[in-house]
């Protein structure tokens, strides 16, 4: 699954190298040990081809040399390869109103180190990039790739604009992320790359998560507000300034004003946020993380408390109405709740969503872990892309 549609893929002979180099990694990434001859069937490239972009690579140190997955006959030993399990070579951030976590890993997944802060009130612009890089610096550790580094995705609640970028959880407006990159290239760093939670989120449940055998879903990010975005033909689905995000969708022209401007938008009856204020709560939710809170949600709707499954039938409701509406326009073989409000997903999705052919649902798999590991499968999805790093330069944002 690719971050992004490519339509400049195959167009010279530097761009029909990076796609090859990219098709042998995916291959070992989605079966470590594979053989030349096994990644020869699945990419359909010649074995001598294979080999030489083999080589390439465990020169680089991208792979590195492993025990064949498949069952060894008479002969010569299949030469096997994995992807390097020894650099930092990933980074994931997750960015919210009370907690900052930074995870490296090596390559082929294998973590290398985390670290994270939390915060009593929502961070303040300088107060949050300060505290990303720091952490950042303390989980690459000394496990860092020297010049190169590693690749960097931050993952956070809100949306891109010409002038910057605003999130209403974080209460931040037109915010320029360079002073994040600055600090890092003084750690020795390379700049990140900035990209929504939601969108981060849906890409991990579409690479390995819930909708990972499908080529065409819908996720909803449900934390604090309603996110989310769509797998399209095994690609994320990305706006022109943002993801999707479902929450700000206008169900009912005549409801309550969001804070996006809109009325009667998704979220003002599904987020956490608004189920805190209708159980006069959100003094419970704003004391701890929104997995917490949900994880308690679940166990009180799980007792039969009547006021919460209340709120969490109206949430249904609004997810049918949502979800027929998603389904209609995008088509897809799957709906999966995902994110820090996913343990509510039994009160709050329907078997299935959508018209004359409805669509089955399913609870996401990563949690309150689902922006990170987002960012993280993101930033080895772009190491895997142009692994020898041939192409100049790196945005500052990633949408």
């Amino acid at each position: 699954m690719r971050t992004t549609f490519d339509r400049t893929r195959g167009t010279d002979l530097a761009d029909v190298r990076r796609e090859n180099l990219h098709r042998v990694l995916e291959v070992v990434r989605t079966e470590p040990g594979s053989s030349q001859n096994d990644i020869s069937a699945r990419t359909g490239l010649g074995v001598a081809a294979v080999s030489s972009l083999v080589n390439e690579l465990l020169d680089a140190e991208v792979l590195e040399e492993a025990e064949s997955s498949a069952p060894q006959g008479r002969g010569r030993p299949k030469r096997a390869v994995r992807l390097s399990g020894r650099w930092a070579d990933v980074v994931g951030v997750s960015i919210t109103r009370t907690l900052i976590t930074a995870r490296a890993s090596a390559l082929s997944g294998a973590p290398i180190g985390a670290a994270s802060q939390s915060f009593s009130a929502p961070p303040t612009p300088d107060e949050a990039m300060d505290a990303a890089a720091r952490l950042i610096a303390a989980a690459v550790g000394d496990a860092g790739r020297g010049s190169r580094g590693p690749r960097i995705v931050v993952a956070v609640p809100g949306a891109w604009a010409s002038t910057g970028f605003g999130g209403i959880e974080l209460d931040w407006q037109h915010v320029d992320f360079s002073p994040l990159s600055r600090a890092l290239i003084d750690r020795g760093l390379p700049e990140p790359l900035v990209g929504n939670d939601g969108s981060l989120a849906t890409f991990v449940e579409g690479r390995e998560g819930a909708a990972a055998d499908f080529s065409n879903a819908v996720v909803l990010f449900l934390g604090r507000g309603l996110g989310g975005s769509a797998v399209i033909d095994d690609a994320l689905l990305r706006g022109a300034a943002t993801a999707p995000g479902f929450g700000h969708t206008s169900l009912d022209p005549d409801g309550a004003l969001c804070a996006c401007g809109q009325r009667g938008c998704a979220e003002l009856t599904v987020s956490l946020t608004q189920f805190a204020a209708k159980l006069e709560e959100t003094d419970d939710l704003d004391g701890s993380q929104p997995a917490e809170y949900a994880r308690r949600l679940a166990e009180r709707a799980g007792d039969g408390e009547p006021r919460v499954l209340d709120v969490l039938a109206e949430a249904q409701a609004t997810l049918a109405h949502l979800g027929a509406i998603v389904v209609s326009l995008l088509n897809p073989e799957i709906v999966v709740l995902s994110g820090p409000g996913a343990p509510l997903a039994p009160w709050l999705l329907p078997e299935a969503v959508g018209g004359m052919l409805p669509v089955p649902t399913a609870r996401g798999r990563f949690d309150d872990d689902t922006a990170v590991l987002g960012a993280l499968a993101a930033a080895q999805e772009l190491f895997l892309s142009d692994p020898l790093d041939t192409r100049a330069g790196s945005p500052a944002e990633w949408s």
